[in-house]
């Protein structure tokens, strides 16, 4: 699996326990990549990462860029992230999970 990514080293430094970035991700950028971005509340992009899809298309990619995104915020130390995305699926499939724990959710 190819990966390429930055990270603004300004993430673990200015982050606090109760700030929420925004992790945005979507399947399939430029037909073979899955890209994820994370994002402090101003929209300052602070993590960028493409990696190449597991999937031709679909809702698998879909899930796939989920798990990736939130993989990075995990192994970035985020403790609260609010999840963007595109597809209905996933966030049908996200909703159920959310209030849980704790997390915020939208669909564009």
């Amino acid at each position: 699996m190819e990966v390429s990514g930055e990270f603004t080293a300004s993430l673990t430094s200015s982050s606090s326990t109760d700030e929420v970035f925004n992790v945005y991700f979507k399947g399939l950028v430029c037909g073979e990549t899955v890209s994820i971005r994370i994002c402090d509340t101003s929209y300052r992009c602070l993590y960028e990462l493409r990696i190449s899809s597991l999937f031709d298309a679909g809702d698998l990619v879909e899930l796939q860029a989920l798990m990736e995104a939130l993989n990075v915020a995990v192994n970035l130390g985020l403790k609260r992230v609010a999840i963007f995305c595109r597809s209905n699926l996933v966030y049908q499939y996200v909703s159920s999970y959310v209030n849980d724990h704790h997390l915020f959710i939208t669909c564009n």
